[in-house]
């Protein structure tokens, strides 16, 4: 039986990432995974370093400075439209003895109707979605820094990925930035 560990320890500096784990013994899949805290979270770099969409018409990078205070100039802003609309971030290790928080800036000044949300999705140890999580919403014609705790529901989760949604049918734009998701400290 052979096992990866990989950890951070307490006071580091930094950033570090594992863009795959592989096992060349029994030829489990490769699964690309991040460690906290998650990359690119500000989107200084756009939708890059696994941050996806499922409706690139819908979620788009923003320069308008509608950012957080610490990194204004770029975020994602959100579409409303006739479909629900998803962001993903990269999937990061997790730990069932491990507590986390996910926190978010969001801007709904300008965003009518619908919901702008948040849910989390877990994944096995070959990457396969078991279970999710919903998280909240921001509430409508604010703006906010939102944090949600978060715990994996059950041994099997060794990673998850933050999800953050559009309803279908939403109206008007919102904005998110600086989407974290890191161990919660005692």
């Amino acid at each position: 039986s052979s096992s990866v560990q990989v950890y951070l320890t307490a006071g580091s500096e930094g950033v570090g990432y594992i863009t795959s784990v592989s096992f060349s013994e029994d030829n489990t899949p490769v699964y690309d995974t991040v460690t906290l805290p998650l990359p690119n979270s500000s989107f200084d770099g756009g939708l890059s370093f696994g941050w996806t969409t499922d409706r690139s018409e819908q979620i788009l990078v923003d320069s308008s400075r509608r950012g957080s205070g610490t990194s204004p100039e770029t975020s994602i802003a959100f579409f409303g439209g006739t479909q629900y609309a998803h962001l993903f971030s990269p999937d990061a290790f997790t730990d069932i003895l491990s507590s986390y928080v996910i926190s978010v800036y969001a801007d709904t000044t300008d965003f009518i109707s619908g919901e702008l949300g948040f849910y989390i999705d877990e994944y096995d140890t070959g990457g396969n979605w078991i279970s999710g999580k919903w998280l909240g919403a921001a509430t409508n014609g604010t703006v906010a820094d939102l944090s949600f705790p978060y715990s994996p529901t059950s041994a099997s989760v060794v990673s998850s990925s933050v999800q953050v949604y559009l309803t279908a049918g939403s109206e008007g734009v919102g904005y998110i930035d600086d989407v974290q998701m890191n161990i919660l400290e005692l």
